[in-house]
């Protein structure tokens, strides 16, 4: 990267002009051991260039260069937000190591997405063993106590996160009180999350985990955490950032997140074609801790429509664990409470 290198390659070349060359790498270059050439095309504005037709909307390659080594070219994704579109022309034993050993930590850990249904006298038992006389327990601390207790048996690591998610509105009120973001008007999400022993979690009743669940939950229920929440994000505003459960949530045990939909009301929703018959969710977020998303059942008897999107093994341990509490959500339990089948029988 320096003007002496350039220039002398340049005498080179010029006293060599009548002799063919080639490369060192392009000619020998895995006689040695694994040989790749990386040729970054990062800063060429492809996605810029006018060919009559109109600009591209994506630019790959196709170069089997024919050299010895392999060769891999980065370039700008059409995305526009820093994502790379990365060709790769290597042996394929190569292609399938990097495959294996770089799989992204961020979702990408064999994550499946199910709904289940869960009955509302399930959930009232699983209040009443997570509570006990002095104390009850909400009906989403128990829950989600109950999870974290199941998870925990896939434990390796000394601790293992849950997280507990809240959504609060940001009104009108609020933005005066606090003078920090008075020309905004949204939603603001808080992630807090606490760890526990495996060896607790596993072995300590449901009601202890229950109350575990509760402080975690206790800690941003006030309005001096959203309040200081909001500051931080003023300060922070031009960095992009994460929750930390979101990138290395699983690093350390089994991770989870409940964010509880049960409040919103889906059902009441006026589209202009009607009313949802049933609300569920399809949210793959990326992150590395598993997300589940309880909300009301449609037949409005108090079940629960459960979305997870979890770790498959994890998600095989909880049916084997509770399979008799969850139970998948199908076109056959809406026929159970609609007067007219959403599904009619041919016969």
């Amino acid at each position: 990267m320096t003007s002496e290198h350039f220039l002398g390659l340049l005498d080179w070349a010029a006293a060599h002009r009548s002799v063919p060359s080639l490369p060192k790498i392009y000619a020998y270059g895995s006689r040695e051991g694994p040989a790749l050439v990386v040729s970054s095309l990062l800063r060429l504005p492809f996605s810029k260039v006018q060919f009559g037709w109109g600009r591209p909307t994506c630019v790959s390659l196709y170069f089997p260069w024919g050299g010895d080594a392999g060769y891999v070219a980065p370039m700008q994704s059409p995305s526009g937000n820093g994502d790379w579109v990365v060709y790769m022309y290597i042996l394929k034993e190569e292609l399938e190591l990097i495959e294996r050993e770089a799989e992204p930590n961020l979702g990408g850990n064999n994550f499946v997405s199910r709904a289940y249904i869960v009955k509302a006298n399930i959930i009232n038992q699983i209040q009443s063993l997570a509570s006990t006389n002095e104390c009850k327990r909400t009906k989403v601390e128990c829950f989600s106590a109950l999870l974290w207790k199941i998870i925990a048996k896939r434990g390796t690591a000394d601790k293992i996160y849950p997280n507990w998610a809240f959504l609060t509105r940001i009104g009108r009120e609020e933005e005066e009180k606090t003078k920090i973001l008075a020309s905004y008007f949204g939603n603001l999400w808080s992630i807090p999350y606490g760890s526990k022993t495996v060896d607790d979690l596993i072995d300590k009743p449901l009601s202890w985990v229950a109350n575990e669940v509760h402080g975690i939950g206790e800690s941003a229920m006030t309005s001096e955490h959203f309040l200081g929440l909001l500051d931080w994000a003023a300060a922070h505003r031009s960095v992009p950032s994460l929750p930390k459960i979101y990138a290395y949530g699983s690093r350390e045990g089994p991770a989870l997140v409940v964010s509880s939909l049960l409040r919103l009301p889906f059902s009441k929703v006026q589209f202009g074609w009607g009313r949802p018959t049933c609300v569920s969710l399809y949210f793959p977020w990326g992150g590395d801790a598993g997300y589940v998303a309880p909300m009301q059942s449609p037949s409005g008897n108090g079940d629960w429509v459960v979305y997870m999107y979890i770790l498959k093994e994890e998600l095989e341990l909880i049916e084997r664990e509770a399979g008799h509490m969850f139970r998948p959500l199908t076109l056959g339990y809406f026929n159970e409470f609609e007067q007219e089948p959403l599904v009619r029988s041919k016969m």
